[in-house]
């Protein structure tokens, strides 16, 4: 039976001999044969981390074949996610503010864009509430994480502020925890609906975390009751209107009165109401009362009552109250122009401010409300005033339609027409290409414009002028997949082009070209380049089973060695600078052959094996857990340990593999992080 040590040097060899045996290609494709055996070795270069962990805390889900088990893949990505929202809800609770972060940062987004792929192809649509459940989840539980690390950091200042007797900042810091334990109640009930929207699966239970959202929240609550009571004046609102229906045209006239919960009139103060969404200004009399007038807006045109608020100012000894009030809503219809778009012309990606008046019979509404705008029927993204082109506007003049934001509110829709200029934007394109066999080829890149990535563009995919594949721009603007080459090119150096030239966009024409070898030829490297590759692969074999002698024995009384992977001096050699330097050199090799994924794999191994010396039970552990203790150990160098290993982790187990660009920076910091970064120049992939 082979042995785990004997496994691991065939492993490394086939690594070191993957340059010689795929430099026939121009690149190598994430998923391909060259790639996969580039993943196994850098596992091995780990050393027996598969053999000496009993729990499989890592499944790969791209292990499942397409075609039969994307129920599969979808459970486990649905169980992973699950498992994330599960830690980071203990470790909030457990005041863990960092590592609940990690539980749901990009790593987890990055696996729910893969859990929505996977649903997408089993084409499962009770899947789509809870893929929504999933990344809502994720948006509120980092909403409650800082909510609540801020609560605790300001409340601790509150209570500093007390025990110095300076009155004046523990009230201020008392008005902020009030809007903070507010802010957190919200975040717990959405963070819980989700919770359970998400457990309605049989296979998934999130009670336990569900409870300790909960009680997260209930401790807060109960901690700003008392600082409310020993810090807060109770206060009473009273309004009282006339009976009949109210309109932006017909205004509500209101009357009311403020007074402390033991009945004392708070007089002679201009105070804040916010009535229906609105904010309005008036001013209390000596015995609390106050009139004011309302014009709906916002509220819906079926409103049967308004909520009328009392906003104590931030320095207020006063506690907030409020009261509602019987309304009939008669919707009408408003006047709106733009009397400017700043500027006149705008270009992809870039902001228009819409300056406009909206009035009611001659009363103009001075309330901020939001607006739509669209050109022939393309929606731009707005906020309240400020609109930001797409991509899918065609260059030119253009007459831009305005409209309210809002349907079935007292105030009626209602659009006007302007004009706007929209110019061309350069894009950028980048491109590789790859065979995979005799007649297919594997391409990648992608489409950005100042480096933001433009989604749902066609990119047309050429050989020697022969149309091959159309393919469509994905999350960050990539783009990957293969075509098949007609039988008459096949067996030719090829010349493949990325063209994008959708002429319904405001991008103008781009194209990018790559020249991919025949199957069996050079690949464009210069003959005196292979003598070099055989020296590097020997180099690399001796410098192997330098590192495994040195490593795996110990002498014995009669002479004989056996391997001790618990002898501290047996992991000396491979965290030494040479096996670094070997393993660096290893994957500037890839990288210049173009095999990114094994790059940054053996990148990651180098990293590993120089930083393990920090960690304690460092080859147990899987690279997340790795980079976790050697943060909150070690603490130097983190954010590029984290990127090698988002990396790594891209490469290893993700359903995409890495550009070349991504290869070089993992390569530079891996270099900086064996301390390396003088010795050698990282090259550039071809």
């Amino acid at each position: 039976m082979t042995s785990v040590a004997g496994r691991t040097i065939l492993l490394v060899t086939l690594l070191l001999c993957l340059p010689v045996a795929s430099a026939s290609v121009g690149g190598v494709a994430a998923g391909s044969p060259a790639d996969t055996g580039a993943a196994a070795g850098s596992l091995a270069a780990q050393g027996d981390d598969a053999e000496t962990n009993e729990t499989v805390r890592h499944r790969d889900p791209d292990a499942y074949d397409d075609d039969g088990d994307g129920d599969e893949t979808e459970r486990w990505l649905s169980g992973w996610l699950s498992d994330r929202l599960e830690e980071s809800s203990y470790e909030l609770s457990d005041g863990e503010y960092d590592l609940a972060r990690d539980h749901v940062d990009e790593e987890y987004r990055e696996r729910f864009d893969q859990y929505v792929e996977v649903a997408d192809d089993v084409d499962d649509d009770d899947d789509e509430s809870e893929s929504n459940a999933y990344e809502e989840a994720q948006r509120e539980q980092e909403r409650l994480i800082d909510a609540v690390e801020e609560y605790n950091e300001l409340k601790a200042e509150y209570e500093a502020a007390r025990e110095a007797g300076d009155d004046e900042r523990a009230l201020e810091l008392a008005r902020e925890l009030e809007a903070l334990a507010e802010e957190i109640g919200d975040a717990s009930q959405h963070v819980q609906e989700h919770f359970e929207t998400i457990s309605e699966d049989p296979e998934i239970d999130l009670s336990a975390a569900n409870s300790s959202i909960e009680e997260t929240n209930e401790s807060i609550q109960s901690e700003q009751s008392t600082i409310r009571e020993a810090e807060f004046v109770g206060t009473e609102l009273t309004v009282t209107t006339a009976d009949g229906s109210i309109s932006a045209a017909d205004p509500l006239v209101g009357s009311g009165s403020l007074q402390t919960a033991d009945g004392e009139a708070i007089a002679n103060e201009e105070i804040r109401l916010e009535v229906g969404q609105q904010e309005l200004h008036v001013e209390t009399d000596e015995n609390g009362a106050f009139e004011f007038e309302y014009r709906p807006v916002f509220v819906p045109a079926d409103a049967e009552s308004v909520t009328v608020s009392y906003l104590p100012a931030s320095d207020s000894v006063y506690f907030g109250s409020e009261t509602s009030v019987p309304v009939s809503i008669e919707p009408v219809e408003p006047a709106l122009s733009v009397s400017a778009v700043e500027p006149e012309s705008a270009a992809y990606n870039e902001s228009i401010t819409l300056e406009s008046t909206l009035s009611v019979d001659g009363t103009t509404i001075d309330t901020d409300v939001p607006l739509v705008a669209t050109i022939d029927g393309t929606p731009l993204s707005t906020t309240g005033a400020t609109a930001t082109v797409p991509a899918d506007v065609p260059a030119g003049d253009h007459e831009l339609d305005v409209a309210l934001a809002f349907d079935d509110r007292a105030l009626e829709s209602t659009e006007t027409t302007t004009s706007l200029t929209v110019t061309e934007t350069d894009p950028d394109l980048t491109f590789d290409a790859a065979r995979t066999g005799d007649d297919e080829v594997a391409v990648n890149g992608s489409l950005t414009v100042d480096g933001d990535g433009i989604e749902d563009q066609p990119i047309r995919i050429q050989a020697d002028g022969t149309e091959l594949e159309t393919l469509t721009t994905g999350t960050a603007g990539v783009f990957d997949g293969t075509a098949s080459l007609p039988e008459e090119v096949a067996a030719d150096d090829l010349q493949f082009v990325a063209v994008y030239d959708d002429e319904g966009t405001n991008l103008a024409r781009t194209e990018a070209a790559v020249t991919v070898a025949a199957p069996g030829g050079t690949g464009g490297l210069p003959a005196w380049l292979w003598p070099a590759l055989g020296v590097v692969a020997v180099g690399g074999l001796a410098a192997v089973g330098y590192w495994y002698r040195s490593r795996g024995e110990r002498a014995t009384d009669d002479g004989s060695s056996v391997v001790r992977r618990d002898d501290p001096v047996a992991t000396t050699d491979d965290r030494s600078p040479d096996v670094a330097r070997s393993r660096l050199s290893q994957a500037a090799d890839q990288l210049s052959q173009g095999a990114s994924d094994a790059a940054i794999q053996s990148s990651y191994a180098a990293v590993r094996g120089t930083l393990e010396d920090h960690v304690e039970n460092a080859e147990t552990l899987t690279h997340w857990e790795f980079y976790h203790r050697y943060r909150d150990t070690a603490g130097a160098d983190v954010d590029s340990l984290r990127a090698v290993t988002e990396q790594y982790e891209r490469v290893t187990f993700g359903p995409e593999g890495a550009t070349s660009g991504d290869a070089e920076a993992t390569l530079e910091q891996a270099r900086t992080l064996c301390g390396l970064e003088s010795e050698v120049d990282a090259p550039t992939a071809e």
